[in-house]
């Protein structure tokens, strides 16, 4: 199979797919975050107390737009900032209490909308449609070995 033929659809997919998680799992009238803000605190959940660029690189996005989205959640008590004990010209940000249940909230909120969705599938499809997930993340995972 040709590897540019692959590269086209894979890239495709993933517009579609990003474009589907956040039209089906995001309803700005029911969240007080922007789907943004909430990939950021869903990062700061699962990789912990972590720098401005350590963050930046891991969510693909601009040092200044992180800051402006940091400052932010910081105001808002979802996050909180500290200097770095073992240099003290970095800062650390880490989830707060607060921003744990913010992201259960949210996270339960986008399987309310995921689960309308899939509800609309017959069973046989929503299987296939598991499967197809289960096999995509296993390619994914030998992709990058």
């Amino acid at each position: 199979m040709d590897n540019r033929a692959v590269s086209r659809e894979l890239i495709s997919f993933f517009m579609e797919m990003g474009k589907a998680f956040k039209e089906y799992s995001h309803n700005e009238k029911d969240s007080i975050i922007t789907h943004q803000q909430f990939l950021t605190i869903a990062n700061l959940k699962h990789l912990g107390k972590r720098g401005l660029k350590e963050i930046s690189k891991d969510m693909k996005v601009s040092t200044s737009s992180l800051c402006i989205m940091l400052n932010k959640l910081v105001e808002s008590g979802y996050a909180q900032r500290e200097t770095d004990p073992n240099d003290r010209r970095n800062t650390l940000y880490s989830i707060t209490e607060k921003g744990e249940e913010l992201f259960e909230e949210e996270v339960d909120k986008k399987l309310y909308y995921i689960d309308v969705i899939i509800d609309k599938l017959s069973e046989e499809s929503k299987e296939k449609f598991y499967n197809s997930i289960i096999q995509l993340k296993e390619i994914v995972k030998e992709i990058e070995e």
